[in-house]
């Protein structure tokens, strides 16, 4: 990687768009994207698997 991709990867500003507008480096921004998608689906499962314990417990605690 060159100096002027390490720096630009450091400056939102490269791969933060407005509507309408265009990335300097587009697939980060498709990077960033796809990484916060993850992050949202990660913290939905969890909080689906929280409460799968919590059942079990309640369920554990009436046999």
């Amino acid at each position: 990687m060159d100096l002027a991709t390490a720096g630009c990867l450091r400056n939102p500003a490269c791969y933060k768009t407005l509507p309408g507008e265009e990335a300097v480096i587009p697939w980060v921004s498709r990077v960033v994207d796809a990484s916060n998608a993850a992050t949202t689906l990660s913290v939905m499962l969890e909080g689906a698997e929280m409460g799968l314990v919590e059942q079990a417990r309640i369920l554990s605690e009436r046999l």
